[in-house]
């Protein structure tokens, strides 16, 4: 998904500008800091353990396309859901309905994410009125309703059993909080107050990133960096493509199961078939199970997440986890299976058991 910003900032477009190897690796660095740093606001100012202690959260920087160029991720599951659930937000809302000061809040697992207690925060990132990107936090809420504490319902057998699902909205709007959206939030979690906190953490998370970027757009100046963010995703997609071809050409199939859904008996399979041609994956799911009636679905976003996860396991460590690293690999992944499966099925296990499985 490629969302294009509504004023570019020369004749030239960013990405065609000739960055010096030097200013590259600073400002690519630079970004990942502020990524990592936004996970240390997280963690200084979060209200609960999972976030403080369980690190139960990830953190991201986008470019004014709405794809990842720089990450931190502490929690392995929202790898690739972090970037398809920003870019969905940006999607609905418009890119051109986007102003300075604007915070957008999201969290349906069919729009791009992964379990219904996974939270993404997103704030655009203007400098000069020139739009240059998008931090995003997005974290384990403790609880979003639903019929048991903590949204965890083994026996669930629809979606709203797990509880509050928010489309794309604007928590602030030019700056000013919108308590309506807010009191809505806390008017159906079990902890409100200490939800409250953990909300306004994730958003202190994304102006810790908003005033890195300005900062850096002020040294450098934003056509330089926005030809960084673009060419960072580049960089990666070499590098990935270069561990690709080390791999002999050919298919490679498995199959594993999980013993059961929480509301039947009946074994669920996990089926992949990966086929490596010269620099290019198509990782495959074909065969898996169809969706079940219990929660342990894994939406897109997870069975994404979980795929690249494995990528990067076993190739160079070293790769920056960006766009760029995900467009060799292609994933084909059945509607209506347990890895893709169609509203209304429940998932919130999809995110902690299905998603290690695969």
């Amino acid at each position: 998904m490629c969302i294009r910003d509504r004023k570019e900032t020369s004749q030239v477009r960013s990405e065609e500008m000739k960055v010096d190897p030097i200013t590259f690796q600073v400002i690519y660095n630079y970004l990942l800091s502020a990524a990592r740093e936004m996970g240390t606001t997280m963690l200084r100012t979060a209200h609960s353990v999972i976030f403080s202690e369980g690190y139960d959260f990830s953190c991201a920087i986008l470019d004014s396309d709405g794809e990842l160029v720089a990450t931190a991720n502490y929690c392995p599951v929202h790898l690739a859901a972090i970037g398809y659930s920003s870019s969905q937000s940006i999607m609905e809302i418009g890119i051109e309905n986007i102003f300075p000061g604007d915070v957008i809040i999201h969290n349906d697992p069919y729009r791009g994410g992964t379990h219904i207690t996974d939270v993404v925060i997103l704030k655009p990132i203007f400098y000069d009125d020139i739009l240059v990107g998008f931090a995003a936090n997005r974290a384990h809420q403790l609880d979003m309703g639903g019929k048991v504490p903590g949204g965890f319902a083994g026996d669930a057998t629809d979606i709203f059993q797990e509880g509050l699902r928010i489309p794309p909205v604007k928590w602030y709007e030019k700056g000013k909080e919108r308590k309506d959206i807010k009191d809505i939030f806390l008017s159906n979690v079990r902890l409100p107050k200490d939800q409250e906190g953990d909300l306004n953490a994730q958003l202190a998370s994304d102006i810790s990133a908003e005033r890195r970027v300005k900062a850096l757009c002020a040294k450098y100046g934003v056509d330089t960096v926005k030809a960084v963010m673009s060419q960072i995703k580049d960089y990666s997609e070499r590098r990935l493509r270069k561990e690709i071809e080390k791999i002999p050409d050919g298919k490679y199939s498995y199959e594993d199961f999980l013993e059961n859904d929480g509301i039947t008996f009946d074994p669920i399979k996990v089926k992949i078939t990966v086929t490596v041609d010269e620099d290019k994956l198509i990782v495959d799911y074909t065969g898996s199970s169809k969706q079940c009636k219990g929660p342990l679905n894994a939406t897109y976003g997870v069975t994404a997440s979980s795929t690249f996860n494995a990528i990067l396991e076993v190739s160079d460590p070293s790769i920056p986890v960006n766009w760029g690293a995900f467009r060799p690999v292609r994933i084909i992944a059945p509607r209506g299976s347990i890895v893709n499966p169609n509203y209304p099925a429940p998932v919130q296990a999809g995110n902690t058991n299905t998603s290690v499985l695969i």
